[in-house]
């Protein structure tokens, strides 16, 4: 029987992640060496708050609020950052570097928008840096991308990459509830932050598409460069007439590859009930991705959590460790800067006009459409009141975005026009 190789392990940030990490290397040492030939062995572990009680129970001497404890100790091999945050995690991390340190880390927003320099940090000093647990909590794309899948080109994902947002539309749609009634039993559940702006604006979603958009171009995607749209302003009402109209709304985050054109965004997309992705619910997260050789593929799990998270971070932790005991190279991380195509983004869109129920009304709009070349697929108008403005839904067929927001800016304009359009595009139904 081969001899089990020993890893060091260092982690900074002992909060709901890093103590899910540590309690599984604690309690799980023996399985992990069997099923890996690897003695993964927690080494130290630092936090600026020693006091807060924790989930699991560290062996004396473990817990530290000295970094160097971390950063500067020879026994550790590979260091996991659970920080979270721009800084000070950034620097720790880059610091590690420059001792020789590999790193992991769950950290998407500091990869959205930092990664550059991360990535050219590690490869200046020759060091492994691991980030699965960045995206889709335990669900392993980031190793599909990098490992799995690096026969072929990616040319679609689609993914829904936030729990708390795909909590909030699964509460609306089947129980009828407004979207302050949603959060507020998502909050009460642990799925959503006190502040769920992050959640709720789509910037964490794009986050992960950005760490994603770099993997599958091999070039720096950063977050603020994608068209970010979030939930905040979405009705119930959208819900309902998607729902009759065949569909299911999803805070979806998109990237099309083709060619060397990319095009990426994060909206509300209208999907068709009968997809893979309509049944996502909760606080599952999922992607669904299409590549030149493999065609289409999904990967779903839990995108959050202390267990699934930190599944992920172990996870990085052994599979950078064989790399390091084993001597084998470092997967090649993103280099450079991509370029986003912004102009002739083509889709199929859901408009809903707010309008006084006059004659005439509906050939005007369809005549500013038309104008647009803009061509309507189905027309729902639903007479509630006829004496006030009253809701007309159009679904159109395929056409480009830049065409899409001139026609509704002038339609806007519109004396009847009582509200602004609502708009969002559809997806897998063309």
């Amino acid at each position: 029987m081969a001899q089990t190789k020993k890893l060091g392990v260092g982690i900074i940030g002992f909060g709901t992640v890093g103590s899910g990490v540590a309690r599984i290397l604690l309690e799980r040492g023996d399985r992990l060496a069997e099923k890996t030939g690897l003695r993964v062995e927690l080494r130290a572990v630092c936090d600026s708050d020693l006091r807060r009680k924790r989930p699991v129970s560290l062996p004396p001497g473990l817990l530290s609020s000295e970094i160097e404890t971390v950063l500067e100790n020879p026994a550790v091999d590979v260091v996991a950052e659970l920080v979270g945050g721009l800084e000070p995690a950034g620097s720790l991390i880059v610091r590690a570097f420059r001792n020789g340190k590999s790193v992991v880390t769950a950290n998407k927003a500091l990869l959205a928008e930092r990664g550059d320099r991360l990535f050219a940090a590690a490869r200046e000093h020759g060091v492994r840096f691991g980030f699965e647990a960045a995206v889709g909590g335990a669900i392993p794309i980031i190793r599909a991308l990098r490992e799995s899948f690096v026969s072929n080109r990616v040319t679609s994902l689609y993914g829904i990459l936030n729990g708390t947002t795909n909590f909030i539309l699964t509460r609306m749609e089947e129980e009828c509830l407004s979207l302050e009634g949603a959060l507020k039993i998502a909050q009460a559940n642990g799925f959503a932050e006190r502040d769920p702006s992050l959640d709720l604006s789509g910037q964490d979603a794009s986050h992960k598409l950005s760490v994603l958009a770099s993997l599958v171009t091999g070039r720096f995607c950063p977050a603020s460069a994608i068209p970010t749209e979030g939930i905040a302003g979405l009705a119930l009402e959208d819900i309902r007439y998607a729902a009759e109209l065949g569909y299911r709304v999803k805070l979806l985050s998109h990237l099309k590859y083709d060619d060397g054109h990319l095009r990426l965004a994060t909206c509300p997309t209208l999907i068709p009930a009968r997809h893979l992705l309509a049944a996502v619910r909760d606080v599952y997260n999922a992607v669904f991705l299409t590549g030149d050789l493999m065609g289409e593929s999904l990967l779903l799990g839990k995108g959050a959590g202390m267990d699934p998270t930190a599944t992920s971070v172990v996870g990085d932790i052994v599979s950078l460790g064989r790399e390091i005991l084993h001597g084998v190279p470092a997967a090649p991380l993103p280099e450079g800067a991509a370029t986003l195509e912004t102009r002739g983004l083509e889709s199929r869109y859901y408009f809903r006009f707010t309008a006084l129920d006059q004659p005439g009304v509906m050939a005007r709009i369809a005549e500013l459409l038309g104008r647009h070349e803009i061509s309507i697929s189905t027309c729902l108008q639903k007479e509630e009141n006829p004496a006030e403005a009253v809701p007309v839904i159009i679904l159109t067929h395929r056409t480009r975005e830049t065409q899409v927001r001139k026609a509704l800016s002038e339609i806007d304009r519109l004396p009847v026009i009582k509200a602004r359009t609502v708009m969002m595009r559809l997806a897998f139904d063309n």
